[in-house]
């Protein structure tokens, strides 16, 4: 049996459909051969008409510039959605001429087996682009749930979005063989529905996204069914897809300098994590260092996730337990966490004006919080659907049993402490489905909704007691008439005494992404960021900076410090359609300014520094390797002491998008 959209199909009955079997053979391939190098492009399968209502009767919203309006839904809270019709002319031309590279390329064994090796598939990119994340369960809604059955597709060769795809290659023959599937029972703890329960649609979507982002499934879609002898009766089938477990990382920063990591994010498809990572530096004693962490996702079906942590690396150890439960759906009521660290180290401090070398410290942390949400009921004037009410409280306390000499006004970060911390938060959030934004071709969940956080609390030092209040406002929007997204937060906080402020912290964060353009078979998005931030009555050791990774990636300087802060970076991304083994190759270009000088005065009036330049990152979304960077940059005006690099190549992890959920309350960090 395969299935194809909503439907179980006979494979007698695909042959004798010749509507299926041409949608079916139908594929855009590129054969290009170069010397020594080999490239091809992501080749799909789609429907020749994107803009077409699909089976499930579900309107879509595609992430671009051409739309039209389509019947409003009264269930979803946004208010129209949105088709996105391609001009296949030029789609029709070059699968021809594509296709008949393929057929040529598929006379001769050599170059049928490179086309094997190279030629790599994925889900669509231009279809289905950003869709409301309960839209295709709406018409669902209220029916009884009969059965919920799971489908765990193969890591590599198939797609939740087109179950007909099956592995040719070697490798991926191989890598499906060898992969341990993800144990059902370990699945379904993870469903927030039963059988015998009416269907929600917003509780099928926040289940959807939930399971998505397990950190061993690649994807996952809920199919609903609706069951021919009972029109009230549905059948919930959930297609997953796990990631390729095993992954490992190489840093080497000096000839004699670097760490080894190698991780299972699902160990014999349980779900657990657990990574081990192996330091050498001949500059220290001992020369070898190591690290352990394994985590527990969803401990027994309650949401609890954990992290256990053993470090012993270069004179310092590292003891850590944590256990966490977050507020990751409206409806829940209850949220929490308990942590646990012991650590006992010699690191460099760092002041504005100088260089503390060395320190060593022992210091021990607890951390507990709860939280508690209240559902708002629905009035247009100020709450939206699914809106809340949250409230948190929070203890933490940091003791150092050895530390340097400290004063009132010296090394806060070595006071002991404790803080008393409460929060209250309205907050608002939905997702979007979309693609290729900060992901190479999975499936993203794109917040919208807003949150607006009170946070008062009180500190008992070993100098003093102080109160502490703060607020912040986060919104994020998505453009449904012109596309593109918005997310924008302002936050300010700082303790009191005797009538003054004291590190205090004020902030102001813009960022915006574009639709995704499409020049031919390239997909393009804009990113631009804005940050603010600035210090009050900060202690001395206590400054930000533009120097590496921070800002400016890649430089390094001491003159870059200060109270206050104001950067710009615009980036451009190009997803092109080549592959190598499953990786897929994108092209970026960015540019980067920054100001930072003391408080006082206008920012403006410090000197502007900036950075421009492009690169390449690869990743194959099917492993759990960290993206691959490679950047070309150049610092025009760069400070006297300052060091930077022309290229560089590093791993890094994938940007997440910023939730509308509180989290265990806080102080605003500086």
């Amino acid at each position: 049996m395969i299935l194809k959209n909503n439907y179980w199909l006979a494979e007698k009955d695909l042959e004798n459909n010749t509507l299926i079997n041409s949608l079916l053979t139908y594929r855009k391939t590129i054969f290009v051969v170069a010397t020594f190098v080999f490239l091809s492009p992501d080749i799909s399968c789609q429907q020749l008409f994107p803009g077409s209502v699909r089976n499930d009767s579900s309107p879509v919203v595609d992430d671009s510039l051409n739309y039209k309006k389509e019947k409003q839904i009264d269930s979803v809270e946004t208010d129209k959605a949105y088709h996105f019709m391609l001009d296949d002319t030029f789609r029709l031309r070059t699968d021809q001429f594509y296709d008949t590279l393929r057929n040529r390329a598929r006379k001769r064994r050599i170059t049928r087996e490179i086309l094997d090796l190279i030629v790599t598939r994925s889900s669509s990119d231009t279809g289905k682009i950003a869709m409301v994340s309960e839209t295709p369960f709406i018409e669902y809604d209220d029916k009884i749930i009969r059965s919920i059955i799971f489908r765990q597709l193969d890591v590599f060769g198939t797609s939740v979005e087109d179950t007909t795809r099956h592995a040719k290659r070697l490798y991926e023959k191989t890598g499906n063989k060898l992969h341990i599937h993800t144990s059902e029972n370990i699945l379904r703890k993870n469903l927030l529905v039963r059988p015998g329960e009416r269907l929600d649609a917003y509780t099928l979507a926040d289940n959807e996204r939930i399971i998505r982002a397990l950190p061993y499934i690649h994807d996952v879609k809920f199919l609903v069914k609706t069951v021919d002898q009972s029109p009230d009766s549905v059948d919930i089938i959930v297609l997953t897809k796990d990631l390729w477990a095993t992954g490992f990382g190489l840093e080497i920063s000096d000839i004699g300098k670097g760490r080894l990591a190698i991780w299972n994010r699902n160990m014999f498809g349980s779900g657990h994590e657990d990574q081990n990572t192996f330091f050498w530096d001949d500059e220290e004693k001992p020369l070898i260092g190591y690290e352990e962490i394994y985590r527990i996702n969803n401990i027994a079906g309650s949401f609890i996730n954990s992290e256990f942590r053993f470090k012993i690396k270069h004179g310092t150890q590292q003891y850590l337990a944590d256990f966490q439960r977050s507020f990751f759906t409206p409806d829940i009521k209850y949220a929490g966490g308990l942590h646990f660290e012991n650590k006992n180290t010699a690191e460099d401090i760092e002041l504005i004006d100088t260089t503390l070398i060395k320190i060593p410290y022992t210091v021990s942390n607890y951390d507990f919080w709860i939280g508690r949400s209240y559902h708002l009921k629905q009035d247009r004037l100020f709450f939206r659907e699914r809106s809340n009410l949250m409230i948190a409280g929070r203890i933490f306390s940091v003791y150092y049993h050895d530390r340097p000499e400290v004063s009132e006004d010296y090394l806060y970060l070595f006071h002991n402490r404790i803080q008393f911390i409460g929060s209250a938060a309205i907050s608002n959030q939905g997702f979007y489905k979309s693609r290729l934004v900060y992901r190479f071709g999975k499936t993203e969940d794109i917040p919208y909704g807003y949150l607006v956080q009170l946070t008062g609390g009180f500190e008992v030092n070993e100098f003093k007691n102080r109160p502490y209040l703060g607020i912040s406002a986060s919104n994020g929007i998505y453009l449904k008439k012109r596309g593109g997204y918005f997310y924008n937060k302002f936050e300010m906080g700082g303790f009191f005494e005797n009538g003054s402020v004291e590190q205090g912290t004020i902030g102001l964060t813009t960022k915006y992404f574009t639709p995704l353009f499409s020049y031919n078979r390239y997909h393009v998005r804009y990113f631009l960021s804005f940050n603010y931030k600035t210090g009050i009555h900060r202690s001395r050791e206590e400054y930000i900076t533009l120097k590496n990774n921070e800002v400016l990636e890649g430089l390094k300087s001491d003159m870059l410090k200060g109270i206050q802060r104001m950067t710009l970076h615009f980036e451009t991304v190009s997803f092109t359609p080549y592959y190598l083994i499953g990786f897929r190759f994108v092209l970026f270009g960015f540019v980067d300014l920054g100001l930072i000088g003391p408080g006082g005065r206008m920012i403006f009036d410090n000197t502007l520094y900036s950075g421009i330049g492009m690169g390449i990152r690869l990743r194959n979304e099917r492993l759990v390797f960290n993206t691959l960077q490679i950047r070309l940059a150049f610092y025009p005006y760069p400070p006297e002491d300052s060091e930077w690099y022309f290229i560089q190549a590093s791993g890094e992890e994938q940007l997440k998008m910023e939730q509308f959920y509180i989290s265990d309350p806080k102080f605003i960090e500086y």
